[in-house]
């Protein structure tokens, strides 16, 4: 897995120490963009600035105030395009349903980790994922023949 330099990854969790325990993880498998948010609010003004935007969200399903799931309508509200994981101590039935959820509202879903999160179990899932190709909009000038002109007109 070859990990671009400047992909942002965002950690929503509103527990203490899954969010040290994410960000420790994923910065030591070579992420170096990594931040972490305790509240979907504090998430969702991230998804909305562009220079902060994350290609990729690891996201608790049980959380106060605004849950897994509001937060997932909320990031199709919002126009998010990159990809999630959810990260849950629900079981295994409760986490497929989710994900049913995050592919009706087309959103691109890496998979689910079970809690507590651990190396190989995020390293598994990251094998899987292919990091978007992060390019710049160059324009690209194009020139025409006098004869392709000509049929254009």
């Amino acid at each position: 897995m070859r990990i671009p330099l400047n992909l942002k990854v965002l950690v929503l969790d509103d527990e203490p120490f899954m969010l040290k325990l994410l960000a420790h993880t994923l910065t030591r498998k070579g992420f170096h963009d990594v931040v972490t948010c305790d509240n979907g609010l504090a998430a969702l003004a991230m998804v909305d600035v562009p220079q902060n935007a994350p290609q990729l969200i690891f996201c608790d399903i049980n959380m106060p105030g605004m849950d897994g799931v509001e937060f997932v309508r909320r990031l199709v509200e919002h126009g998010y395009t990159g990809s999630l994981v959810l990260v849950s101590g629900e079981d295994a039935r409760t986490l497929q349903s989710m994900r049913r959820l995050v592919q009706a509202h087309h959103i691109e879903i890496l998979g689910s980790l079970q809690k507590p999160v651990t190396a190989a179990s995020l390293e598994a899932m990251m094998e899987t994922w292919e990091a978007p190709t992060l390019v710049s909009h160059v324009a690209v000038e194009k020139s025409y023949s006098e004869e392709e002109l000509k049929q254009a007109i």
